[in-house]
C-alpha cells in the first residue's frame, strides 16, 4: 500500500467521521427545537393557568366581568385594574402571537389561542381596552388583534351569564330524560 492509498484512506474515514458528526449535531438540532418547543407550550399553559386562578380569587373576577361586559358602573380604580388585567393579556398573546410566527407555536395551539381571543373580544369592554392599548404594540400584531375584534364584533357581544345557564338547563333537561 503506497502513501497515496494510505492518504485515500485516511480522507475516506475522515468523510465518513464529519458525516456521522453532521448526522449527530443534526439529530441533537431536532431534539433541542422539539425541548424548545415543550418549554413555550409548558411556559404559555403555565401563564394561563395563573391568569385563570387570579381571576378566581378575590374580587379581580367580578372587575374583569365588569369590565369586560363595559359596564357603566365602575370606579376609576377597577377600570384602572381591568386595563391593568387586559394589558397582561395582550401581552401574553402578543408572545403567542411572536412565537408562532417564529414557528415555536404550533398551528393548532395558535388556532385555539386565537379562538380563545376572540371570545375574550366578545366584550364591548375588551373592545375598548384594545383600542386603548394597541399603540403599544407591534405593527403586525395589531392587525391580527383588530382582525380578531373585528371577528368578536361579527359575532356579537355576549354576556357569559346567558351561555352557562343555557347549557346547564340544556343538561338538566337530558338528566331528567334518563
Amino acid at each position: 500500500m503506497t502513501l497515496t492509498d494510505l492518504a485515500s484512506l485516511g480522507s475516506l474515514a475522515s468523510g465518513i467521521a464529519v458525516l456521522i458528526s453532521l448526522l449527530y449535531l443534526a439529530a441533537q438540532v431536532k431534539q433541542a427545537t422539539k425541548h424548545t418547543r415543550a418549554q413555550i407550550s409548558q411556559n404559555r399553559i403555565s401563564r394561563m393557568a395563573d391568569q385563570q386562578m387570579r381571576l378566581a380569587e378575590g374580587e379581580l373576577g367580578g372587575i374583569v366581568g365588569r369590565g369586560r361586559r363595559g359596564d357603566g358602573a365602575m370606579s376609576a380604580d377597577e377600570i384602572g385594574r381591568f386595563m391593568a388585567f387586559m394589558r397582561a393579556q395582550f401581552w401574553s398573546a402578543e408572545d403567542n402571537f411572536l412565537q408562532h410566527r417564529e414557528q415555536m407555536l404550533a398551528d393548532e395551539m395558535f388556532a385555539s389561542f386565537r379562538a380563545s381571543m376572540t371570545g375574550l373580544m366578545r366584550g364591548a369592554g375588551t373592545q375598548a381596552a384594545w383600542e386603548l392599548s394597541r399603540e403599544s404594540f407591534v405593527p403586525e400584531f395589531r392587525a391580527f388583534m383588530d382582525d380578531v375584534a373585528k371577528d368578536a364584533r361579527a359575532a356579537g357581544f355576549n354576556d357569559l351569564a346567558a351561555p352557562w345557564n343555557d347549557a346547564v338547563a340544556r343538561f338538566k333537561a337530558q338528566q331528567a330524560t334518563t
